[in-house]
């Protein structure tokens, strides 16, 4: 993802030299993109910080087995309030990513996640 923006933003460049912006906006893996179109650290070094951040997780992932579970569909409060009921129940699962109005990414183990798959689903989503 940070390669092929980086690699539009270059080829944007070649077409229109002349082209300035004020600001660059990211989400997730895109803020190092943004990071690096406004200069923050050059092309090479957002490669390697993203290639990083992968090690990173995929070295804790590997520690336990984690995982993630994106859930569509309902607010914010519904999946806090659905994953306040799971730690009731001893269960591992927290609200991890808020990535937009609907759109909400849980973490936790792998059998606590797909034991509560259904529960989301029964919810709205």
């Amino acid at each position: 993802i940070v390669l092929n923006s980086l690699m539009a933003y270059s080829v944007l460049l070649e077409k229109k030299p002349d082209l300035s912006s004020k600001f660059a906006l990211g989400h997730s893996l895109g803020e190092f993109s943004a990071l690096a179109v406004n200069g923050a650290f050059d092309f090479l070094e957002a490669l390697s910080l993203v290639n990083k951040r992968g090690l990173f997780m995929q070295e804790d992932c590997a520690k336990v087995e984690a995982g993630m579970m994106v859930v569509l569909g309902l607010d914010d409060e519904k999946v806090e309030e659905l994953c306040q009921k799971a730690q009731k129940e001893n269960k591992q699962i927290f609200a991890a990513n808020y990535n937009c109005d609907g759109q909400i990414v849980v973490a936790g183990l792998k059998p606590d996640l797909a034991s509560y798959e259904s529960v989301f689903k029964e919810a709205g989503a």
